[in-house]
């Protein structure tokens, strides 16, 4: 942690993946490439992995992978090792969009309190008529934010996570300074991060006694009401999808 009460510079690291389509009994993604890049935007870790299921799409559109880039690749267990080294200290910050299914594709389990998600950040999010909060496409943040034009055809993992990263840097005094001061205690957020996603795997339930809890309404502290969020979408991020 710097002087500044954010986390240091060099614990920040930005994480994209690119999946293929794979049998296993029912089709289903594969992990197939992985690029890790610092807060400045400088690759620290790319490889290409070698699924172990028999990849029925390598969904060269839009992962931008082909047959010849998995040949020699690596197995997918010998990727996560080398990708826990980097990601899997307690004092590294992840960042990403949907990190949920790259932390899914990884197999990494990562307290909330470590994840910055460009696409669940409210002043990166899009409200509708409705007042219904939703994520936005990384490739339209990085246009309107950014100023850059990505994934204009084949995506590109290091490209991605750049662009991540540089949303994050841009946001960062304020995005640390919500954390400090416990944003996922605010009920409207929170609301809004239920709605979020019609999939989302939250159900009613969880949503009203997420929303007591934040409001109070049970009588519990608040220290207690955030540490029961995180725990909420902590457990989102391990369920596999």
């Amino acid at each position: 942690m710097s002087q500044s009460g954010c986390p240091a510079l060099e614990d920040v690291y930005a994480v994209d993946t690119e999946r293929v389509q794979v049998v296993t009994g029912k089709e289903s993604h594969g992990l197939a490439a992985v690029s890790i890049v610092d807060y400045r935007g400088e690759p620290v870790f790319f490889s290409y992995v070698r699924p172990t299921k028999q990849i029925v799409d390598y969904r060269t559109k839009f992962s931008g992978i082909r047959r010849d880039d998995l040949v020699d690749a690596p197995s997918i267990n010998a990727v996560r090792r080398d990708v826990r080294k980097i990601l899997g200290r307690p004092d590294v910050v992840i960042v990403g969009h949907s990190l949920q299914h790259d932390l899914a594709a990884l197999f990494l389990r990562v307290s909330a309190r470590r994840l910055r998600d460009t696409a669940l950040y409210p002043p990166l999010m899009r409200v509708d008529a409705n007042r219904c909060v939703h994520s936005r496409k990384l490739r339209h943040l990085a246009a309107d934010r950014l100023g850059w034009s990505i994934q204009d055809g084949e995506h590109d993992p290091t490209e991605d996570a750049r662009a991540a990263m540089k949303l994050y840097m841009k946001y960062r005094g304020s995005w640390e300074d919500s954390k400090r001061r416990g944003a996922l205690r605010d009920g409207s957020f929170v609301a809004a991060l239920c709605r979020w996603h019609p999939r989302s795997r939250m159900s009613s339930r969880w949503t009203r006694s997420i929303g007591r809890l934040v409001m109070g309404a049970e009588g519990c502290s608040r220290r207690s009401a955030s540490s029961t969020i995180e725990a909420t979408f902590v457990w989102r991020f391990r369920r596999p999808r």
